[in-house]
């Protein structure tokens, strides 16, 4: 069992936007495995949304089928993202610097 304290940087930048090469460079930096490029085109298509309401432009049509299509995007994101964690739990990479 490793016993010695393991430091973390808490400073995270999302360069203003968390899309998946700024989240893929952040697990890197944790070695942990990126994400699938697959949620890739959906993911800037989520952010382009968020943005457009964020910035108080009120003529983006968001449907029924975009909020399932976004829900459904998060979703396999979270899932994604905790097999990322496990998978480096596994291979014990917070040892990789120790």
């Amino acid at each position: 069992m490793y016993r010695k304290n393991v430091y973390f940087n808490t400073k995270i930048n999302t360069e203003s936007n968390a899309n998946l090469k700024v989240t893929n460079t952040l697990l890197n930096r944790l070695s942990l495995q990126e994400l699938p490029n697959v949620h890739e085109k959906m993911l800037n298509r989520l952010l382009r949304f968020r943005n457009s309401m964020a910035h108080g432009d009120d003529g983006i049509e968001i449907t029924q089928a975009d909020l399932d299509q976004f829900s459904i995007l998060v979703q396999n994101l979270a899932s994604d993202l905790i097999l990322s964690i496990l998978d480096g739990l596994d291979h014990r990479v917070y040892l990789k610097n120790a």
